[in-house]
């Protein structure tokens, strides 16, 4: 019973110390990270936010910010579509050639296993022979030999 308890105990603190490196390797950087995102989202806000003319520092911020974030986010979609489409072509393009290199394939596999099938049993055959005559000798070894003790 105390070996029980005690692989309790140990699975415990196993627990406790996985949930301590789980809390500061992954949740306590998220959770800065998320802080730090949230805090400068409100800086940008209250800097952007302010009332006067298209002359304030804070409204030219905001049109480079969105600018520079509509220039790298168009890139970006760019690149994605141009991914997007590669792989539609090149998928379409296989599945027209496909079929043909499927049964090419199949074709030398075929003709791989039957040579294969053809060599085993020209290496087996020989020896399968000498193991069924040796067993034949014995047979006939001891039927003489039965024979010999019944007749004396």
């Amino acid at each position: 019973m105390e070996t029980h308890s005690s692989s309790f105990t140990a699975n415990d603190e196993r627990t406790t110390r996985h949930r301590k490196q789980a809390f500061w390797q992954i949740w306590f950087p998220i959770s800065l990270g998320a802080i730090l995102v949230i805090i400068l989202a409100i800086f940008l806000a209250v800097i952007t936010s302010t009332p006067d003319t298209s002359t304030s520092t804070g409204f030219k911020l905001a049109n480079i910010s969105l600018i520079s974030l509509l220039i790298i986010l168009s890139i970006v979609g760019i690149i994605g579509l141009a991914v997007l489409l590669a792989f539609i072509y090149l998928v379409a393009h296989l599945l027209k050639l496909t079929p043909i290199y499927a049964l090419i394939a199949q074709s030398y596999v075929f003709q791989a296993s039957a040579f294969t099938y053809k060599w085993a049993d020209k290496i087996t055959s020989p020896v399968l022979a000498t193991i069924s005559w040796w067993a034949g000798w014995q047979k006939l070894l001891s039927k003489i030999n039965l024979l010999k003790a019944r007749q004396d």
